[in-house]
């Protein structure tokens, strides 16, 4: 069983992606979800979990990844809160 501070620790490495921003971007950039994660080395799984999830977490080398593909700054794709600390 996960202790509370393990799960604490474990999301100090991970941040908080706005999923709303990737799903509208994607598409303007004329990008499927397939399209995208092959270009960022990530699984089309990942990209649609972030793309659905309210508050989806993943590490910043994907953020990274998903950003570049875009053409955006990784900020871009952070959730308001991160955001002040990316």
């Amino acid at each position: 069983m996960t202790s509370e501070s393990d799960r604490r620790a474990a999301r100090s490495w991970l941040t908080c992606v706005d999923g709303r921003q990737l799903r509208e971007l994607r598409p303007s950039r004329g990008m499927s979800a397939v399209r995208l994660a092959i270009g960022a080395g990530l699984h089309e799984s990942t990209v649609r979990r972030i793309e659905t999830e309210p508050s989806p977490w993943c590490r910043p080398r994907t953020v990274r990844g998903l950003a570049g593909v875009l053409g955006v700054t990784p900020e871009v794709l952070l959730s308001e809160a991160r955001r002040a600390v990316w």
